[in-house]
């Protein structure tokens, strides 16, 4: 029986008509994430939401990407149909996004999946564990405003571990809400504020020590390990600024420190929080060579390289014409020319 022609250009060209579909499936996606996008620009130039260290999470994810190119290769197992399922959820979560008030964040998180999910269409659910990173550490680019509610409980927990420790050191204050009151000669007035209470500190350290823990560490455990530590290390670097602040008015007095040295303290909290973070992945990789030796054996062979079945040209085919599809649909509904 003859086949057809697209079958036989994928069985006998495989690597051409996969990555002219693919290319044509990034065009079509370009298209469709392109006001995602547009917004995440947006949210990275808003002081109001702390995202400046956003500027480096779509470089980190590519290479990330870029840094197991050979693994990605070596785990081609041919177009995979589940695939497209995967696309679809991606293409329903940003079409709900656009869908009546707007939630733009579900279009963000629609993007990051893409990352994962056109590759897997194309290249088979190996490839699969190569990027679930990348795509997941694109959510640092999803703005976190609206866990502001959490900034009061931060503010009365930084204030009440600053007022115990400065009254062990001697500084003699008193806690009133979110404020640290000290009397006498050297008295000063400090109050935990909204910038100071840590949680913009926390989005920005926990991106980092993603991206070092993945980087440095080289078993699962140890990876997850060092990442729980973001949110204990921001907390503790934002209370030894808060430290440092109470210290020097202290001991130069209130108005010293309430220019210069407050602005530029927030480099107390990364400086803190780096330090830590670094020593904390040296104990992690002191502690666990035998489970690092056995993360590094290869458990099984890389699939074989099979023949494309006839189905597979479809999936190739069928990936940028589902995207371009619903770019079309939204484009038509949502922005009506």
């Amino acid at each position: 029986m003859r086949h057809y022609a697209p079958y036989e250009a994928l069985t006998t060209r495989p690597s051409l008509f996969r990555w002219t579909c693919f290319g044509a499936a990034i065009t079509a996606a370009a298209l469709l994430f392109m006001p995602a996008v547009r917004y995440t620009i947006l949210m990275f130039r808003n002081p109001s939401e702390d995202l400046s260290h956003g500027w480096l999470v779509p470089l980190v994810s590519v290479y990330a990407i870029w840094r197991c190119r050979a693994d990605l290769r070596a785990d081609d197992r041919g177009p995979d149909a589940r695939g497209l399922a995967a696309i679809l959820g991606c293409l329903a979560l940003f079409w709900l996004g656009t869908r009546g008030d707007q939630q733009p964040r579900l279009t963000q998180v629609a993007m990051a999946g893409a990352v994962v999910a056109l590759p897997f269409a194309f290249w088979g659910i190996g490839v699969v564990r190569h990027l679930w990173f990348s795509a997941a550490y694109l959510l640092f680019i999803v703005p976190m405003s609206f866990m502001d509610a959490f900034t009061l409980h931060l503010r009365q927990l930084t204030a009440g571990f600053a007022s115990g420790l400065l009254n062990g050191m001697g500084v003699e204050v008193e806690k009133v809400g979110t404020a640290l009151a000290a009397g006498g000669a050297t008295g000063f007035q400090l109050n935990v504020a909204d910038p100071c209470s840590g949680i913009r500190s926390i989005f920005a350290l926990a991106a980092l020590t993603a991206a070092y823990a993945y980087f440095t560490q080289k078993t699962t455990w140890s990876r997850w390990v060092l990442f729980a530590c973001a949110i204990p290390l921001a907390i503790l670097g934002n209370l030894a600024r808060i430290m440092s602040i109470a210290l020097v008015a202290h001991w130069l007095g209130q108005e010293k420190v309430l220019g210069f040295y407050h602005d530029y303290s927030g480099y107390v909290v990364f400086a803190v929080a780096v330090l830590l973070m670094i020593q904390i992945g040296l104990w992690l990789e002191r502690f666990g060579p035998e489970r690092a030796a056995r993360a590094t054996t290869p458990i099984s062979a890389p699939p074989d390289k099979r023949t494309p079945g006839r189905h597979a040209w479809l999936v190739c085919v069928a990936v940028p014409a589902l995207i371009f599809g619903c770019w079309l649909v939204i484009t038509q509904t949502v922005h009506p020319h």
